[in-house]
């Protein structure tokens, strides 16, 4: 199986990208959420990890399961197709991963939603900034300290607005189209260039899960790794605009550990002692015998865990 890693022939499908890391070989299949994953596109690897973000606390087992005995049969009446991902996944015995972060509606749905708001309005920002950089441009004669300043400001909002405006349309096409596509390496260059320039918008939505996958990411390796005793290869699903999880698989642990530490504080502030978002859980689900899934195993990724206290 390692030769097979090293020298494999697969046609690797367009919406893929294999990211080869001294820990593992991650498949990264880039798709919209209601797409089911093709056995093409999932391969045959050791594990596969999802983005699913759950309002089921993924840190008790009896809450999970409940959530898992339906996981199947509410997947098949969104998309029948998902049919397929599942006899894929029983007929190479592939466990599934949940990486995600988990919490109540009331707090999960500001923390992920409310972000979308001000990135549309940063797009709206860079348009009318283009405007007001194209007024100044035509009175060039007569620029003053304002005017300049003006300028400078548009400027700015230029540079945050455009691959905002770039990033967001490509999202919005992929969505529209309901196609299983991999942005293209231009397109992934802009909206890492837009997470960067923009993580008041990017933050909760992107980088912070970026990072909190990224590092469960390397623990399910270490996981996998001692069952099989050789390198492991883990698919991992995601959402078209989180191309920066491969930057975060490349980080440091440190590194991924400030970007959540960062954005925990903003978290905090709105969780209540009895109302917590969950970000360290790990559940294995696996396929075990006449088309039954069951749960395998709860962990928690120890350094996240201390974070979330």
């Amino acid at each position: 199986m390692t030769e097979r890693l090293k020298n494999s022939t697969e046609k690797i499908p367009e919406n893929v990208h294999i990211l080869d890391l001294p820990e593992a070989r991650y498949r990264i299949i880039y798709e919209t959420h209601e797409k089911h994953h093709t056995g093409e596109s999932i391969g045959t690897p050791d594990a596969l990890a999802l983005e699913l973000v759950s309002s089921s606390d993924y840190s008790d087992p009896e809450k999970i399961r409940d959530f898992l005995d339906n996981y199947w049969d509410s997947r098949m009446r969104k998309n029948p197709d998902h049919r397929i991902t599942k006899e894929h996944l029983e007929r190479y015995h592939i466990p599934m991963y949940l990486i995600d972060v988990s919490g109540p509606v009331r707090i999960i749905a500001p923390l992920l939603g409310g972000p979308l708001l001000l990135r549309a309005a940063e797009v709206g920002l860079g348009v009318a900034a283009i405007q007001q950089f194209a007024k100044v441009a035509k009175k060039v004669p007569a620029l003053t300290r304002r005017d300049m300043l003006r300028g400078a400001i548009a400027t700015a909002l230029m540079a945050k607005g455009i691959p905002q405006a770039i990033s967001v349309a490509s999202n919005l096409n992929a969505l529209a189209s309901n196609e299983n596509t991999q942005s293209s390496d231009a397109m992934k260059s802009v909206q890492r260039l837009n997470e960067t320039i923009s993580p008041e918008t990017n933050g909760l939505p992107t980088t912070w899960r970026n990072a909190i996958w990224a590092q469960k990411l390397h623990a399910i390796a270490d996981i996998v790794r001692t069952e099989i005793g050789r390198k492991p290869e883990i698919a991992v699903r995601v959402g078209v605009a989180h191309s920066g999880i491969e930057d975060m698989l490349r980080a440091s642990p440190e590194e991924r550990l400030q970007v959540v530490h960062r954005y925990m504080h903003i978290v905090k502030l709105v969780e209540t002692d009895a109302e917590k978002v969950h970000i360290s859980p790990m559940v294995r689900y696996e396929p075990a015998t006449d088309g039954k899934w069951e749960l395998t195993n709860v962990s928690k990724e120890p350094s996240l865990a201390r974070i979330e206290m």
